[in-house]
């Protein structure tokens, strides 16, 4: 209550016939206890001294009353000797004892307790700040990613402040613009499931770059959340729009080794519309292999996925001149390209630890064969430990780990990706090598400018047991250091590291200024890192096309210049 018992003025006491108006001559205040008298002068805008008015005196009450600090505020003017004193007599609101929130799950009351700007404990309840606290936690729960409602109460004789929190909920998710894929395919990969809490922050770092990597989509999918069939209830409406993921391909040629030769290419990323990729390329002709590709994303529930690969290929080595080789002085190597041919098979099974980590196993069996393009096999290298140049069988088991926080995985603006991969050949699996591979590859991306990116990769190999030729690793050429053959480099070891600035020119067009430093030797060779490292640098550019993204490089070397040519980012 605001109540000026200006007593009916018993002031007008004659003095309203009088032509001089009274004036104060002291301002009071009755009932604090916990507020100090300042806080209250400090809205006060009537002075000692001044003629006293009516009006104005109650403009002072209610400024008072607006400090939210006061249960009951009265003014009491009183006629003294020499003038009027005013006296505001004040009634406190409780002090806070306890402070309470309801139904809070996503955030601690402790956490939220700290968010509260006026009203905490032990202080005089303020009905003012009320809504500013109420305010202040809900924008604490949007820095937190959340959406949530809160609505205050206050028990006056409890001195106990309640907060009922009302957290929404995702109630059901819609999807909408998928005519192929399965609306169940999209929402089993969503992290976000009904009943969760609605948070547009993790939906968007995570929900998001789940569809997006995918590859079966145009563009990010948009998500409109609606109100549900009840308070704190949304409705997710995710809009997608699915690109061409099936592509169908054959051609014919003609090689002076092989004769009349052809092949026939059928991939679809989004196999039956459940995500599933399918890959199937068929040479046939003077040369005949084949290689069937599997990747099943969702096994079971636990987000368990399947790769499986089946080939019998045949690829060339070293597909330049041989003068360029990385072999040391003297060496017995004939100087001309090899062929290898591979058969056998691969099976990987992966699992999330979390959003950002998972961990794979596979097992591979495969034979190899390195011939000369005579057909007639290639002399055998020098141990260095490598085994001799000759047909193998390995059968290996591989454990991997990797920690991926990239934004989208075929072309990355932020993030990284951290793998570190084992192979274990030979012992129990059988075949006829035995060895072990150690590989540790380390990816990065800082987004510097609007559309300019640093990427960075670091990767190094290394091994244990007598590494068969089949087996070891290859450095040099479009897919690891630029500027130098195919395969220039080769050994048990290896070193590389790229770095890229990549800068976006049109949507479909980005330029690229690129450098590498890197290397593979055997363990024999006297390699000091870094000081015996070769390098390369130059300029690209990434075209996106239906078919994906190509890569054009130019890229010079310590042994002269090339251009390169390939499919997607390097990495």
């Amino acid at each position: 209550m605001r109540t000026s018992a200006l007593m009916a003025l018993g002031l007008a006491l004659g003095w309203a016939s009088q032509a001089q108006e009274p004036r104060i001559v002291e301002i009071r205040f009755e009932g604090l206890k916990n507020i100090p008298s300042h806080t209250v002068e400090a809205v006060l805008t009537v002075k000692v001294g001044e003629p006293y008015s009516r009006e104005k005196a109650q403009q002072n009450l209610d400024a008072i009353y607006s400090l939210g600090y006061f249960a009951d505020v009265r003014l009491q003017p009183r006629l003294v000797e020499d003038g009027i004193a005013l006296v505001f007599l004040l009634v406190e609101n409780p002090v806070i004892q306890e402070i309470r929130f309801q139904d809070n799950t996503a955030l601690s009351s402790q956490a939220l307790e700290e968010q509260l700007i006026a009203n905490k404990r032990g202080r005089v309840f303020n009905s003012r700040s009320l809504t500013r606290d109420a305010e202040a936690l809900m924008d604490y729960y949007r820095a937190q990613g959340y959406v949530a409602e809160v609505f205050p109460e206050f028990r006056p004789d409890l001195g106990l402040l309640n907060f009922r929190v009302v957290e929404y909920r995702v109630e059901r998710i819609e999807v909408t613009g998928n005519r192929k894929t399965r609306a169940h395919s999209i929402l089993r990969v969503l992290w976000t499931k009904p009943g969760d809490l609605w948070s547009p922050r993790r939906f968007s770092e995570q929900d998001l770059r789940e569809l997006m990597n995918l590859g079966i989509f145009e563009e990010v999918p948009q998500v409109k959340p609606d109100l549900g069939s009840e308070p704190g209830k949304v409705v997710l409406r995710l809009e997608v729009k699915e690109r061409k993921t099936g592509t169908l391909a054959g051609g014919a040629g003609y090689s002076s080794r092989f004769g009349l030769l052809g092949f026939f290419d059928l991939s679809d990323t989004n196999f039956l519309g459940r995500v599933e990729q399918v890959n199937a390329r068929v040479e046939f002709g003077g040369r005949r292999s084949y290689e069937f590709h599997y990747f099943d994303p969702w096994v079971d529930s636990h987000r368990t996925t399947l790769r499986l690969d089946i080939y019998d290929s045949t690829f060339d080595r070293f597909t330049t001149s041989a003068t360029d080789f990385a072999v040391p002085s003297g060496l017995p190597f004939t100087r001309r390209t090899l062929v290898q041919r591979r058969r056998g098979g691969e099976f990987i099974l992966g699992r999330p630890l979390n959003v950002y980590n998972r961990m794979q196993v596979g097992f591979k069996a495969e034979t190899v064969t390195t011939e000369r393009l005579s057909s007639s096999l290639i002399p055998s290298l020098p141990s260095l430990p490598f085994l001799a140049l000759r047909g193998d069988t390995t059968r290996s088991l591989s454990l991997g780990f990797i920690h991926d926080t990239r934004d989208y995985f075929l072309d990355p603006s932020r993030g990284e990706r951290l793998s570190f991969d084992l192979e274990w050949a030979g012992g129990p699996w059988g075949g006829d090598n035995r060895f072990a591979k150690y590989v540790l590859d380390a990816r990065r991306y800082w987004p510097l400018y609007p559309h300019t990116i640093l990427a960075g990769r670091l990767q190094i190999g290394l091994s244990s047991g007598r590494v068969p030729f089949s087996q070891i690793y290859f450095v040099g050429g479009v897919d690891s250091l630029r500027g130098y053959q195919e395969d220039r480099f080769f050994g048990n070891r290896m070193f590389l590291m790229n770095w890229e600035l990549r800068r976006r020119i049109t949507q479909n067009l980005q330029g690229v200024l690129f450098f590498d430093v890197g290397r593979a030797w055997r363990e024999a060779e006297r390699v000091r890192v870094p000081r015996d490292l070769v390098a390369g640098f130059g300029v690209g550019m990434r075209v996106s096309t239906p078919l994906g993204p190509l890569r054009l490089d130019l890229a010079k070397g310590k042994e002269g210049t090339r251009t390169h040519f390939g499919f997607a980012q390097l990495f």
